[in-house]
């Protein structure tokens, strides 16, 4: 499908992001968890260097997530047999978004706990 315009590309992107919310429980629950830490955020007077590293966390989640739930849509169109490679790529896919998830819960532990011992 190629798109005649920016505009197109966008709408594109944007229905693919609407689809992976409205289909996708474990996009939903990170972009919950990704408004909330927004909104607690102010609370924690970050620099503004520090903005940009939550920032790019957050982005980090969403976008493997996306890809992620990509990737399984992908393979159950070729095939919804169990397969031992397609289990795989679900599973690797699946590691990467735990790989993602772990540095933002890291990042945020050293946000709060530098807040704390700052206190």
């Amino acid at each position: 499908m190629k798109h005649k315009n920016i505009a197109e590309s966008i709408a594109t992107a944007f229905s693919g992001l609407m689809f992976a919310l409205r289909h996708q429980k474990n996009s939903r629950y990170l972009a919950m968890i990704a408004i909330v830490v927004t909104a607690v955020s102010p609370w924690l007077g970050l620099s503004m260097t520090e903005y940009m590293i939550l920032a790019l966390t957050i982005s980090v989640v969403i976008i493997t997530e996306l890809i992620n739930a990509g990737l399984e849509y992908a393979i159950d169109l070729v095939t919804e047999d169990y397969h031992h490679l397609a289990k795989a790529a679900k599973d690797v896919a699946a590691a990467a978004v735990l790989v993602a998830c772990g540095n933002a819960v890291a990042i945020a532990v050293i946000f709060v706990v530098s807040r704390v011992k700052g206190s």
